[in-house]
């Protein structure tokens, strides 16, 4: 997800005592000031999470009763529930700890990037912008066609989200009750374009 956090979390673990990195406030004053670009922090904060919520403690202690892959979903799936930061943060971070404390490599995605199409008038693979967005995989795109949605959307994932009219006015997003989009996520592209 991110080079720099990668190697500057490499060089503090490497560079600097356990104990310097293991303190949660130590350890996010560090990446902070290595990484002092604001567009960090967040990710910042999901890798201190991941200290504090001791998922770096499991790592280390479980290393071998399970297979690694098996243990990075266990934790990642532990600190989403316990912490309500979206699955994909979440997993990067616990990979980037698995990574570099344990040499952890991911598997490799074997997923290739889909469009899934959403129509109000039930000509597409969803009727509702949220029932697409919860089958979809970051690298997604979400196509909408002309009409009326009213349910709010919560956006977890890098996709893209693109209406497929040539008159932005045919793609309508309305809620009364909520927000119609929550931004949950570092990246959604949204357009209004094929």
């Amino acid at each position: 997800m991110n080079e720099q956090l990668r190697q500057t979390l490499s060089e503090i673990v490497a560079g600097q005592e356990e104990s310097a990195w293991r303190d949660p406030q130590r350890c996010k004053g560090l990446l902070k000031d290595l990484c002092p670009d604001p567009k960090y922090r967040g990710l910042i904060d999901v890798l201190v999470t991941a200290l504090t919520e001791r998922v770096v403690d499991d790592l280390q202690r479980d290393r071998g009763q399970y297979p690694d892959t098996m243990l990075v979903a266990k934790l990642a799936q532990r600190l989403e529930a316990s912490t309500r930061i979206n699955s994909n943060d979440v997993l990067w971070a616990v990979e980037l700890w698995a990574e570099v404390l344990l040499g952890y490599k991911p598997p490799p995605s074997t997923q290739a990037p889909q469009t899934l199409v959403v129509s109000s008038n039930g000509d597409g693979q969803y009727r509702t912008i949220p029932d697409a967005m919860h089958d979809a995989f970051p690298g997604d795109t979400i196509l909408i066609k002309p009409g009326r949605y009213t349910l709010s959307v919560v956006l977890d994932k890098a996709i893209k989200i693109i209406g497929s009219s040539l008159r932005r006015e045919e793609v309508v997003v309305q809620c009364y009750d909520m927000p119609c989009i929550q931004m949950q996520t570092r990246f959604v592209l949204v357009d209004d374009k094929e």
